[in-house]
């Protein structure tokens, strides 16, 4: 799909999912990445961000991706946003994904020993996840461990299917 496709798709499903459901915290959620990824619009993000978590504070994806695309790649507070969502998952201990994306914040705050142990917290939760090696390629990466990272991006590669598409 080409990229003004994929934009004018992605508006029109943002605009239907907060005119049907502005109550609901996934549609906020929805708003919340067009502003970050489409617009570029980090005040938009912030508060529709914002009004997700506070519909519904449990939201797991909307605390990853609130604390790792806006605190973290757009504020560059890698460790404020590492330190919030921990606490975020501490009422949803069984998250491979929010484990996943603490990982990847702390290895974006330099923070290579929490990032290799909620990258282990992952594994266990999601042992077969595609998210999961590629956390671990994340994190070398991160930390400019080129071998560990072409060994990691080899175990994404063959739960892929051999494609590069999710590299």
């Amino acid at each position: 799909v080409r990229s003004d496709v994929a934009r004018a798709r992605a508006a029109e499903a943002v605009y239907k999912a907060v005119r049907y459901a502005p109550d609901v915290a996934e549609s906020q959620c929805s708003q919340a990445q067009y502003s970050l990824l489409y617009e570029w619009n980090w005040q938009e993000a912030k508060s529709a961000f914002e009004r997700s978590l506070e519909l519904n504070p449990g939201y797991a994806q909307a605390s990853a991706w609130y604390h790792m695309f806006y605190h973290g790649f757009v504020c560059g507070q890698y460790r404020d946003g590492a330190t919030r969502l921990a606490h975020a998952l501490s009422h949803d201990r069984y998250s491979g994904y929010g484990a996943a994306m603490l990982a990847q914040l702390f290895a974006f705050a330099r923070d290579t020993i929490s990032a290799d142990e909620w990258a282990a917290r992952a594994e266990e939760l999601a042992p077969t996840a595609f998210f999961t090696p590629w956390t671990r390629q994340i994190i070398a990466i991160a930390g400019n461990d080129w071998p560990r990272a072409i060994h990691a991006a080899g175990e994404v590669l063959a739960i892929s299917g051999r494609s590069p598409i999710p590299l």
